[in-house]
């Protein structure tokens, strides 16, 4: 039994659960945030941590990691984009490609979401004793090393 007290791996694990690791989503009790002002589906959450995990991307790119076909990403762009939290940009290497990329208020936003799912992520870890936490977080650790591996091919 791994003994973890706040660790870096603790930091490690709040990351990851912000980045929307499957592991983590599929599995963890957090909920959504209530920070965020008007109306915001777990679509657009997932596409804004996917600019903020990954950077500006083409919308075809971050369709594939959200699971949102071409139709549906352009929708939540649009809607994305009138909120003032995303830009589209054309690419300076081949003006015929669009990125998105966060505006100033998306990343304020990321900025308090990261914040919130850290203190989600850290409250659920206080809870378990000291050996508790540091098996959960390291069976976490086995289980993304796993999942990448299999990912990749």
């Amino acid at each position: 039994m791994k003994n973890i007290e706040n660790s870096t791996d603790t930091a490690l694990f709040a990351e990851k659960a912000f980045a929307g690791s499957p592991v983590i989503t599929s599995t963890a009790p957090f909920r959504l945030p209530e920070v965020i002002e008007g109306e915001l589906a777990p679509s657009h959450l997932e596409i804004l941590r996917t600019l903020a995990v990954n950077g500006p991307e083409k919308m075809s790119g971050i369709g594939k990691r959200v699971g949102a076909s071409h139709a549906m990403m352009t929708h939540l762009t649009d809607q994305l984009e009138g909120k003032k939290l995303i830009e589209r940009v054309r690419s300076d290497k081949d003006r015929r490609l669009i990125h998105l990329r966060p505006t100033a208020t998306g990343r304020e936003l990321i900025k308090r979401l990261r914040a919130l799912y850290s203190s989600e992520v850290s409250s659920y870890l206080d809870e378990m004793d000291p050996d508790e936490r540091g098996d959960f977080i390291s069976s976490f650790l086995t289980l993304e090393k796993i999942a990448s591996k299999y990912s990749s091919t």
